[in-house]
């Protein structure tokens, strides 16, 4: 049952009337962990104590997640076959505690979680289910599970602290990522 915090739901039949991504007849798609709202307000506490983090260039609350796998130009017929392979994806609950500043590359400031064991299983799980359903993922700066704090500042920010929190992960999701800064729509949620 969907509680109203719940991000909104996207059936496979709607992701295929939405409008073209990138590629004419290719969506933008991303697989990653949410935040809960407590965990959202953190990450949004941590970026406005970043002095050298611009405002304008920051990541708005609702679209915050760690980043498994992107997909800036999924072809709406392979949405099933990867939503198929995710499903094979063995998930068991994790907690991230400790996030570090990754160096400042292509744009992005990002946050690293330090927890490797786990999540690093899980990413290696997306990765090779993307694979076997034919995606071609696009590596993202800094290339490994991340948080993106901000993309496209003016400036590299010469100081971002590490953050501390208590993260619980019960699941991954897929999710529609429309054109900023609307919301994420999530099309599937791992284990379902």
């Amino acid at each position: 049952m969907r509680r109203p915090s719940d991000p909104p739901q996207l059936p496979a039949q709607q992701l295929l009337d939405l409008p073209p991504g990138p590629d004419e007849g290719s969506q933008r798609l991303l697989v990653c962990l949410r935040p809960p709202r407590r965990v959202q307000q953190l990450l949004e506490d941590y970026m406005s104590l970043c002095p050298d983090l611009p405002e304008r260039g920051r990541t708005v609350g609702h679209r915050l997640h760690l980043t498994l796998l992107y997909c800036p130009a999924l072809h709406t017929g392979q949405v099933a076959a990867i939503q198929h392979e995710l499903r094979q994806v063995r998930f068991e609950s994790l907690t991230l505690q400790d996030f570090l500043p990754a160096p400042w590359e292509h744009g992005v400031a990002a946050l690293l979680p330090t927890t490797q064991g786990p999540l690093a299983a899980l990413s290696r799980q997306v990765a090779l289910a993307a694979r076997r359903a034919g995606v071609k993922a696009r590596p993202k700066a800094p290339g490994t599970a991340h948080v993106t704090v901000a993309r496209h500042p003016a400036a590299s920010p010469r100081r971002m602290p590490s953050l501390r929190m208590n993260w619980r992960c019960d699941a991954f999701e897929m999710v529609h990522s429309p054109a900023y800064p609307r919301p994420y729509e999530t099309i599937a949620r791992y284990p379902s």
